[in-house]
């Protein structure tokens, strides 16, 4: 029994051979070396890869060099065939350590290249996605070096580089068809969702390689002369194919599937907003928030309109739409009426101390109107809920109720059902409506005390220490606004515990149009002039100007004094672009008037890139310069961005982790499930005997099966795991096991299925 383990050496043509071993067939003659084997299949591989982000590029007609970015990465694939052709491990490793460095060192040197590069391709994708899905221009990505033929072909390679590390191991090591497959048709997978086709010679390129590495895989991983010219062939059909299938035919034939319509919405709101998608919180649309400025770290309009508006133009100044008024600041948060009535004992009386109708002041400009149309005007404005928030009415200075209900019913008052259409009578603010005092409340005056630091070193840095007139005071804060601080479209949200405006005015120094209006009208409100903070929707005069005409009478929608003269009736669509706050001032001479403290100009949109994308996710985020292109700026190491360097290291450890068990058990799983039953139950041996050896020294001291086949049976009888070998002796049960991985045919199911239950100890 035991002579079947004595390794006899017997010369046969030159080939030594293991006398107690039967080989199922003679060693096939003229198979080529392992390093021909290694090298095929890594062109396989570049083919596939260049086929795949060629045609992906191609689709989106991205410029690059092509020449080059193929140079570089049949070159790197060569490489790496290279390195698996080599039967030591060692060398093998070493070989990727070295590439390793050279690719790290590579990245960083080239970083911006590869920055600006990715920039590109993101810009071209979202700008087809723009127009795949009618949406509005976003802020595109910043690219820092303007060369996008250079820096596209620098990621290219790079990107490609890392595909072919990661293909190559799955095919030189496994021949895994799966991964090639999933990276080649999920980079095809994008275009088409847009209905862009990639280019037909990529196409050949990525089909040419993967019909080949499927001729491998099912021709016993050996390289014949037909494979590679089969494959060819299949290509040439494929296009031959084409032929006869025009675009027009496409067209016709097209059908989105169920799936596509399902994800239109995701994939839409993803080409707008980016990762912010998956973070409601992160960011805003626009301007309007209900007062909450906590939760605002960006702003990312969709280009989605909101409301339509049909009204008569009578001034070149902004249309603002009036829906949220902020009475009272406090947590990071403006109230409204609708809170502070809910909040108050005396409900019934809350209209009349909140009034965010302005009653007041539109008694004062109703009766201007009858007395006197020469200076004061009555307009009519018909607004369309197409996709605003329904909870709040949208409403032009200044206006009667959008609805008559009952007194003190504030809720019912604001509420504008998505799809409603109404007609809202107006009086604009052409003329002063003095007298209105009435509508001044004590709570125009109040600034917080956890503010009141911050707002009085605002004023003062502003040069309002002594008294000055409302009007002087209106302009120093303006100026001031907009000299010491930015509008940014990523301003990152304060950190946890400050207060959001104290945070906009002493360290941020950047926001959005909601930190400038909150930040002015605590500022007027320490200056001692009544003033509240709005929020609604704001229609510049060129908006309106590229609006459409309609072919309605212009006395029916105004009357009266008008600036501008008899106009055209317009319908102007508003967007979430147009969502703005502002401040309302009480003037004694005008009553309340609209100061808009946003400045005109914008941050240049520096973060534009993959890195703030992932930053800007960040609940205490906050925006610092990042590397020019001359070096790097390690502001990022007394920021938050520890918090994302972490997020992100620790991300990519567990990924790496995670991809290396599961490398290890596609290996383990491959390796014991084969079509040879032999070597099934001979690597089931070798992992049952290398565990227990890990915790049974006197297990580890044996060696041969003789030795371990007997003690494997004791253990297992010890666990009640005999699946059928309790009734074998040690010797039947070597016997079997010698016969079933060792024998000239594959072992019968009873006596795998035995055997496989003991090696696994069951």
């Amino acid at each position: 029994m035991m002579g079947k383990f004595f390794l006899k050496k017997v010369a046969k043509k030159d080939k030594q051979i293991a006398s107690g071993l039967y080989l199922g067939q003679k060693p096939e003659e003229g198979r080529k070396s392992t390093l021909a084997v290694c090298l095929a299949r890594a062109v396989l591989v570049f083919f596939v890869v260049y086929g795949s982000l060629g045609g992906f590029l191609s689709a989106f007609q991205i410029e690059y060099s092509t020449v080059l970015a193929a140079v570089c990465l049949l070159f790197c694939a060569l490489y790496f065939g290279f390195l698996f052709s080599f039967k030591r491990k060692i060398w093998k490793d070493i070989g990727y350590i070295l590439f390793f460095i050279i690719y790290v060192i590579s990245i960083y040197y080239l970083r911006n290249f590869a920055n600006s590069g990715f920039a590109a391709i993101i810009n071209a994708v979202r700008s087809r996605g723009e127009v795949f899905f009618d949406l509005e221009a976003g802020m595109p990505f910043q690219e820092i070096i303007e060369n996008p033929f250079l820096t596209v072909t620098v990621i290219f390679v790079f990107i490609g580089i890392f595909e072919i590390i990661v293909l190559n191991i799955f095919v030189s090591g496994y021949m895994s068809l799966k991964l090639p497959v999933f990276v080649a048709f999920t980079m095809y997978g994008i275009p088409l969702y847009f209905r862009v086709e990639p280019g037909l010679p990529f196409v050949f390129c990525m089909l040419f390689g993967l019909a080949g590495i499927y001729m491998f895989k099912n021709n016993g991983k050996r390289v014949n002369l037909w494979a590679l010219p089969a494959a060819f062939a299949v290509v040439v059909l494929v296009g031959i194919g084409t032929l006869f299938f025009s675009n027009n035919e496409w067209t016709r034939l097209y059908v989105e599937n169920e799936y596509k319509t399902a994800t239109r919405e995701g994939v839409s709101g993803f080409i707008s907003l980016g990762f912010l998608i998956f973070f409601q919180n992160s960011y805003s649309a626009g301007g309007m928030n209900g007062g909450e400025l906590g939760n605002i770290s960006a702003i990312r309009p969709t280009g989605a309109v909101h409301l339509r508006v049909q009204y008569t133009p009578y001034d070149t100044s902004p249309v603002y739409l009036k829906a949220f008024t902020g009475f009272t600041y406090t947590h990071n948060a403006w109230k409204d009426s609708l809170s502070l009535s809910d909040e108050s004992s005396t409900v019934s009386s809350a209209p009349e101390m909140y009034d965010d109708l302005l009653t007041s002041q539109l008694k004062q400009l109703q009766k201007g109107y009858k007395e006197d149309k020469s200076r004061y005007a009555r307009g009519l404005m018909r607004i369309t809920n197409v996709a605003a928030d329904e909870k709040y009415s949208y409403l032009p200075y200044i206006s009667e109720p959008l609805h008559e209900v009952e007194k003190g019913d504030l809720a019912a008052r604001m509420y504008f059902p998505v799809g409603e259409t109404v007609e809202v009578p107006y009086y604009p603010m052409v003329a002063p409506a003095a007298g209105a005092e009435t509508g001044i409340l004590p709570t125009d005056y109040e600034v917080p005390s956890e503010n009141w630091d911050a707002v009085s070193q605002a004023c003062r840095e502003a040069g309002l220490a002594g008294y000055y007139g409302q009007e002087a005071a209106i302009e120093k804060v303006e100026a001031y606004l907009e000299e010491a601080y930015t509008y940014s479209y990523n301003p990152g949200r304060a950190p946890q515990g400050e207060d959001v405006i104290n945070y906009f005015l002493e360290r941020n120094k950047k926001g959005v149009c909601a930190h400038f209006a909150s930040a002015a009208a605590l500022m007027l409100r320490r200056l001692g002039f009544p003033a509240r903070y709005v929020e609604g929707y704001a229609i510049g005069y060129n908006e309106v100007l590229s609006g459409k005409p309609l072919q309605e009478k212009y006395e029916d929608f105004y009357d009266g004094y008008s600036p501008l003269g008899k106009t055209t009736v317009m319908e102007v669509d508003v967007t979430d672009a147009d969502a703005h706050a502002w401040v309302e001032v009480y003037d004694r001479e005008r009553g309340w008037r609209i100061i808009d403290p946003t400045p005109s100009s914008v941050e240049a949109p520096a973060g534009g890139d993959f890195w703030r994308s992932l930053q800007g996710l960040l609940p205490d985020s906050q925006d610092t310069d990042l590397a020019d292109g001359n070096g790097i700026n390690l502001g990022f190491l007394r920021s938050s961005k520890w918090q994302a360097v972490g997020i992100i290291l620790v991300f990519l450890c567990v990924m790496a982790y995670a991809g290396w068990l599961l490398s290890k058990y596609i290996s383990r799983y491959r390796r014991l499930h084969s079509d040879d039953r032999r070597a099934n139950l001979l690597f089931a041996y070798r992992e049952r005997c290398r565990k227990l050896a890990k915790k049974d020294a006197a297990f580890a001291e044996l060696s041969t099966p003789a030795q371990r086949i007997p003690y494997l049976a004791a253990v297992s009888r010890n666990r009640h795991a005999s699946q059928g070998t309790a009734g074998l002796t040690d010797e039947e049960l070597v016997g079997k096991m010698e016969a079933a991985c060792f024998g000239p045919d594959q072992p019968g199911d009873e006596d795998y299925q035995m055997l496989w239950h003991f090696f696994k100890g069951k």
